[in-house]
């Protein structure tokens, strides 16, 4: 693959460097790349973009990967330090339910305070809360 669009089902799109337009086609250095931190990797959609990091030859940016299941780059626990984290530029908060009773939902409150904090551990510019877009998407 040399870029382009990594187009999964249901139209879900990534876009690699050369699919962003641009006609000097130099690919950005690890140096210069964007730190994108997922935590709830272990759900549908974290699954989903890491399935479709392992396969761009360059996504843009250096994605890591959370969840308490092996599988991410990073295994971590809610009530563990957040010592272990990497600095990122955009913290993606997929963890959460999507479904379950009033109690269990309620806890993805706790979870948004959690993201919070991880956010200004890592020093993230921009967090995106996106727990129950698995069931939007899926």
């Amino acid at each position: 693959m040399c870029g382009g669009a990594l187009t999964f089902r249901r139209g879900v799109s990534f876009l690699t460097p050369s699919s962003r337009g641009g006609s000097s086609g130099t690919m950005p250095t690890n140096e210069s790349l964007q730190t994108v931190l997922v935590t709830g990797a272990g759900g549908r959609l974290g699954t989903l973009l890491r399935r479709a990091r392992d396969i761009a030859e360059n996504p843009g940016a250096r994605f890591v990967f959370q969840s308490r299941r092996r599988g991410a780059d990073l295994l971590w626990q809610p009530e563990e330090p957040f010592d272990a984290w990497p600095h990122c530029d955009t913290l993606v908060a997929l963890w959460g339910r999507t479904s379950g009773t009033e109690p269990e939902l309620a806890e993805n409150a706790e979870l948004a305070e959690l993201t919070d904090a991880a956010a200004r551990a890592c020093g993230a510019k921009r967090i995106t809360n996106a727990s129950s877009m698995p069931r939007a998407v899926g």
